[in-house]
Parts: C-alpha cells; sequence; structure tokens
C-alpha cells in the first residue's frame, strides 16, 4: 500500500500513524535518533535495527494477535501500562511486526463518545 505524505500527515493529525513499508527508512517526524535512551519514543529504524528488548509479553502478545488476524477477526487490545514501563515500544515492536503482513494503524488517542 502506498500511502501519499499529505494523507500521511492528515492522518497524524487525527491521531493514527499508519506503519506502512519502508517506514523505517523515513525520518518522518521522529525525534533526534538516540532519544529513545533517554525516555523518547523509540523509533521505527530502532526496531528495524533490533534496538529493542522484548519482554515475557511480546511473544504472547503478538501470537494471540497473530492467531486472530489469521482467523480473519478484528482484534483489538488495550495496553495498560505504567509511563516509562515499555508499553509504548511493546506496541510499537508488533505493530511493525506485524506491518508487512496486515494493514497496520496505531491510534494514539481515542476518546468515546458519551451519549
Amino acid at each position: 500500500m502506498n500511502i501519499l505524505k499529505e494523507d500521511y500527515d492528515y492522518l497524524q493529525t487525527l491521531g493514527i500513524e499508519v506503519i506502512y513499508r519502508g517506514i523505517e527508512k523515513e525520518i518522518l517526524n521522529e525525534a533526534n535518533t538516540d532519544s529513545f535512551y533517554k525516555g523518547g519514543l523509540i523509533t521505527w529504524k530502532d526496531i528495524y535495527e533490533g534496538k529493542v528488548i522484548t519482554r515475557n509479553s511480546f511473544d504472547n502478545l503478538h501470537r494471540r494477535l497473530q492467531e486472530e488476524l489469521e482467523k480473519n477477526k478484528l482484534h483489538e487490545v488495550e495496553l495498560v501500562h505504567e509511563a516509562g514501563a515499555g508499553g509504548t515500544t511493546v506496541a510499537r515492536s508488533i505493530a511493525y511486526r506485524l506491518h508487512n503482513d496486515y494493514p497496520t494503524i496505531i491510534l494514539r488517542k481515542y476518546e468515546l463518545k458519551k451519549q
């Protein structure tokens, strides 16, 4: 899937990050490349280069998502974690691992509409 920069930028303003093939080669809006080591967001390039240490839950969560996707089922995962515990890194790593086989996005903000 190809995505135009203006479409990508628009989706970003909505809190939707599209994970596309070759994203690790793009600079995009990613900050300083060593910011991850100082508590910042891990870049797609860092994930591609294997700078992530996977946690015990990583393989289990990835396997569970893979099974649901192979059944052609929509699956939603909510990662509840403390700040600095690595939850965002786990989510980005799994999204990156899946993005070549499945359309993948990260929803960065979500507001439940009250009726």
